[in-house]
C-alpha cells in the first residue's frame, strides 16, 4: 500500500470460495488482473505514491523477458532515474538509487513470467508487448496487448528502443 491507497482495490477480486466458478475464462481474467495491479503498485512504491501517472511496458518475446516504467509526477513526464526532476521545490527527494531501481524492474519481470505461465495454463496467447497506463486521479488503468512480434521485426530493435519511442510521444503529450 501506498499513502493509504492501493490499486488493489481497484481489481479486488470475489472470494473464489463463496462465488461459483463461471468457467476458465473467469479465473484467468482475475489472475491475469491481479498481475497487472501487482505491477502498478511495485511502480507506485517506487514512485512513493507521487506519481500522477504511470507507464509500464512489459515484452515476451522469444522466452526473453524484459520490463520497464516511467512516469508522470507534477506534470512532467519522467524516466525513473530522473523521478526527482519532477518534485517541486522543498517536495522531499524520493530514493532514485540503482538498488531501488533494480527492485521494480525486478518484480515486473517477475510478473511477466508469472503471467507466461498463467497463459501456459490457460491455453491463452501471451501478448508479446504489454503497455499499461495507470492514472491515479481517476483510478484507471488502460492495458494495450500486442500478439505479433515487436523486437523480432527488427534485429536492431531492443526494449530501450521501444520504451524510450514510448516515453518521448508521452513527453510531447505532457
Amino acid at each position: 500500500m501506498v499513502s493509504g491507497f492501493s490499486i488493489k482495490r481497484f481489481f479486488s477480486t470475489k472470494d473464489k470460495e463463496t462465488e461459483p466458478e463461471k468457467g476458465n475464462a473467469k479465473v484467468f481474467e482475475d489472475y491475469f488482473s491481479q498481475l497487472q495491479a501487482d505491477m502498478t503498485e511495485a511502480c507506485l512504491a517506487y514512485t512513493e505514491g507521487r506519481a500522477e501517472k504511470l507507464f509500464i511496458y512489459c515484452s515476451c518475446e522469444d522466452n526473453v523477458i524484459a520490463a520497464d516504467f516511467f512516469c508522470q509526477i507534477n506534470g512532467m513526464t519522467v524516466k525513473k532515474h530522473k523521478l526527482n526532476d519532477a518534485l517541486k521545490t522543498g517536495e522531499q527527494a524520493c530514493d532514485v538509487s540503482l538498488g531501488k531501481q533494480k527492485a521494480a524492474v525486478s518484480t515486473l519481470n517477475e510478473k511477466v513470467k508469472a503471467i507466461r505461465e498463467l497463459c501456459l495454463q490457460y491455453h491463452r496467447d501471451m501478448p508479446t508487448q504489454i503497455k499499461l497506463v495507470y492514472d491515479t486521479v481517476p483510478n484507471k488503468l488502460r492495458a494495450d496487448y500486442e500478439y505479433e512480434s515487436v523486437l523480432g521485426k527488427n534485429a536492431d530493435l531492443t526494449i530501450h528502443d521501444v520504451v524510450d519511442a514510448w516515453y518521448q510521444e508521452k513527453q510531447r503529450e505532457s
